[in-house]
């Protein structure tokens, strides 16, 4: 799964489902974007957050955030 498929899953999972994946100390999703993804920026984001919505854009930016990234970067070479 990459992250346009993970963030279109999150948004679109029932909310019982997120919440569980996220309740208490634990957010699984965090971890596997730390884990999985490798994108520590990204995981300190959205470890705290509990509220799907909230977590969803702050995900949507990160990939905005990349994406003007990779066009600055391929008009400078």
């Amino acid at each position: 799964m990459n992250i346009y498929q993970f963030v279109d899953t999150i948004e679109h999972t029932n909310e019982g489902v997120f919440t569980y994946h996220v309740a208490g100390d634990k957010n699984d999703f965090a971890a596997w974007i730390k884990d999985v993804l490798n994108d520590e920026v990204l995981y300190y984001q959205v470890v705290h957050e509990k509220e799907r919505y909230w977590f969803v854009q702050k995900v949507r930016q990160r990939i905005k955030d990349l994406e003007e990234q990779a066009t600055r970067s391929a008009g400078q070479q």
